[in-house]
């Protein structure tokens, strides 16, 4: 027993990714141009970018994923919801990209790395906000895509397809730890166009 046995895991389907592309913007909109960090080549620079990832019944959310000088990843919320905002920082690590230790995680996450940090939880209307312990999971998607589709050809239970699914689609994770209650969102990367300099 790893000790997640029961963990609500939140991921995309086809129908969210749609919903998000279809949604209905307010009549009076502001966009703002995002700066979105090219990825770096090892981790945890590597991660920097945009996600989008389902946040349980709020849905599909896109976050702004930043590494600072010090080597701390920031997530904070492009769209938000009625807890936590767009604009807000919906989880952070500690600095120095320090890795978990001592943790295993089952084989069917594909896991690459882990770092400990805070996710922000609140109330409706942004109330009572505070941060809980948490770790960052940077997934290798195509090994789960690997897995999925090998238990595919062994036959699997419904319940085996949905967490091999939530890994197949997914670059990141984050794992809420909130009163001893685990609850984690996995995240997909969004494809961003980076212009040169002279742009």
């Amino acid at each position: 027993n790893s000790g997640f046995d029961g963990l609500f895991c939140s991921s995309l389907s086809p129908e969210s990714e749609n919903f998000l592309a279809s949604s209905r913007l307010p009549e009076h909109t502001r966009f703002t141009r995002l700066q979105v960090p090219e990825p770096g080549a090892s981790e945890p620079m590597s991660l920097q970018g945009l996600y989008v990832g389902s946040y349980g019944s709020h849905g599909p959310e896109m976050v702004l994923v930043t590494v600072d000088t010090e080597g701390q990843v920031v997530a904070s919320k492009i769209t938000g919801d009625p807890n936590v905002p767009a604009g807000e920082v919906t989880f952070k690590t500690y600095s120095e990209g320090s890795q978990a230790k001592g943790i295993s995680f089952p084989a069917e996450w594909c896991v690459l790395a882990a770092y400990p940090g805070k996710g922000r939880v609140a109330q409706e209307g942004y109330t009572n906000a505070a941060w809980v312990d948490g770790i960052l999971l940077s997934i290798d998607r195509k090994q789960a895509t690997k897995m999925l589709e090998k238990m595919k050809s062994e036959g699997y239970s419904e319940k085996e397809g949905s967490v091999f699914g939530s890994f197949a689609n997914a670059d990141l994770g984050f794992l809420w730890n909130v009163g001893g209650q685990k609850s984690m969102v996995v995240f997909t990367r969004q494809q961003v166009e980076h212009s040169s300099a002279s742009n």
